[in-house]
């Protein structure tokens, strides 16, 4: 349910959920006077689990949205209106040592959130791999971009790009969703900024491979404007290219999901498969090294569990970094460098963004 007037896509949704917590709030210090601090607790729980749920009714308008909006709902609930429930809760207890758990417990939330919103979103690494091959006469270096995944071009776009540039890569790879909007009134203003920052950080002059996400999936072609006078080659649809030697194939968002691989013209050269979505390894098609994105690296990664939701099929340990497969080729799948947007919470945890640096180099 997403109307013109909204100030942003999940407008509706965030003041559902606040008039609801509030709701909530109000009520946790007469439930605990009245049946204790475990009815309180419980209330407090039915309230945000019976916002998750409704939620989907009213605001369910993506593919995954109610899985996005209950993590948005959750993270109101935990990492705003936790420490305030906490504090509530502290100011009843009798004893010290309750005020210490209780006060401990809401600094923590606010600690994690604080992190998960602020500080790790912004913490851009740069991930290095080495692959040698005897296919490989000389070093090439490969930069890999993956779901830059902006609705502006902000700080941490300019950031990643410059990062992009200092890496002196040979050839970039872009792995899809470049910029996320719901409506194309929003999306196309942003095409001339993005172009314009290529530029300026003369990434225009590299040569690169450029394929398709699920965020160009909804605008046709229009998309491929983004790359507009660079030295980019758009595969779309699905296609192969050469580079100094090298194979490239690039898969659509369809083609990826579904691993449907245009074969490789030899096995004698040097080949790569790009992918956004990363189940096409799972069809093991022929080639030395397979690059995706799309996973985010679970953008929320918890000890122990690993990441909560990759929206891939591959194996959750395969969903961030390199995995040496049963075929001998070898997936890279980044974490990518922004964060999912619509109706998303836009946080990160455990699971920095990243750029990918790939050497090439001679297997002796």
């Amino acid at each position: 349910m997403y109307y013109t007037w909204f100030p942003y896509d999940s407008f509706g949704l965030d003041v559902y959920t606040l008039v609801g917590l509030f709701g909530s709030l109000w009520g946790v210090k007469p439930v605990y006077r009245r049946f204790g601090e475990t009815a309180s607790v419980a209330w407090y729980w039915l309230v945000l689990m019976l916002l998750c749920l409704g939620q989907r009714y009213f605001f369910d308008t993506q593919t995954f949205g109610s899985i996005f909006g209950m993590l948005r709902v959750l993270s109101w609930g935990l990492f705003v209106f936790g420490p305030l429930a906490c504090w509530l809760g502290m100011r009843e207890q009798s004893g010290p040592v309750g005020r210490r758990v209780v006060g401990g417990l809401g600094l923590l939330l606010a600690i994690i959130g604080i992190d998960a919103f602020w500080i790790e979103p912004n913490m851009l690494d740069v991930t290095n791999y080495v692959v040698r091959s005897s296919k490989i006469s000389e070093p090439k270096r490969i930069v890999l971009l993956a779901d830059i995944q902006t609705d502006s071009i902000n700080t941490q776009t300019r950031q990643a790009l410059r990062m992009a540039k200092k890496q002196n890569p040979d050839f970039i790879v872009y792995a899809g969703d470049y910029l996320q909007h719901s409506f194309w009134r929003e999306y196309q203003p942003n095409i001339a900024p993005f172009n314009a920052l290529l530029k300026e950080f003369q990434l225009d002059t590299i040569p690169s491979v450029v394929v398709e996400g699920d965020a160009e999936v909804h605008w046709g072609n229009q998309w491929h404007a983004l790359f507009e006078n660079t030295r980019a080659t758009i595969l779309d649809p699905s296609d192969r290219m050469r580079w100094q030697g090298i194979e490239i194939v690039g898969l659509t968002m369809k083609d990826s999901k579904n691993g449907r691989v245009p074969p490789v013209s030899s096995e004698e050269i040097f080949s790569i498969i790009v992918g956004h979505n990363p189940n096409f390894s799972l069809t093991r098609p022929k080639a030395d090294l397979y690059l995706a994105g799309h996973t985010h690296g679970g953008q929320v990664r918890l000890p122990f569990l690993g990441p909560l939701v990759t929206l891939s099929e591959i194996p959750t340990e395969q969903t961030a970094g390199r995995t040496e497969l049963d075929n001998g080729s070898t997936l890279i799948v980044s974490r990518g460098i922004g964060m999912e947007r619509y109706d998303a919470p836009r946080l990160r945890f455990l699971c920095h963004p990243e750029i990918v640096v790939i050497d090439l180099l001679p297997e002796s």
